[in-house]
């Protein structure tokens, strides 16, 4: 069985970047007093997640061939 290095890696990048904005959500919610820290919570996990997939969807649309080619 052959390891897919581009989706160990991927799955590696995502596992971190999961784990980081959950560590900031659940600060700002559980530290938080009132409803504008959930509120500023839902409002980061919504623009990251939306951040993330724009930056996953231009990489995957980059022609590698023509920038890594030597003339």
């Amino acid at each position: 069985m052959k390891i897919n290095i581009f989706f160990a890696v991927l799955g590696t990048v995502l596992a971190i970047y999961s784990w980081y904005t959950f560590a900031i959500i659940y600060h700002l919610i559980r530290f938080g007093v009132g409803t504008k820290p959930k509120r500023m919570a839902l409002i980061f996990f919504i623009g990251s997640f939306v951040l993330f997939s724009i930056a996953i969807i231009t990489y995957l649309k980059i022609d590698w061939v023509n920038i890594i080619r030597i003339k």
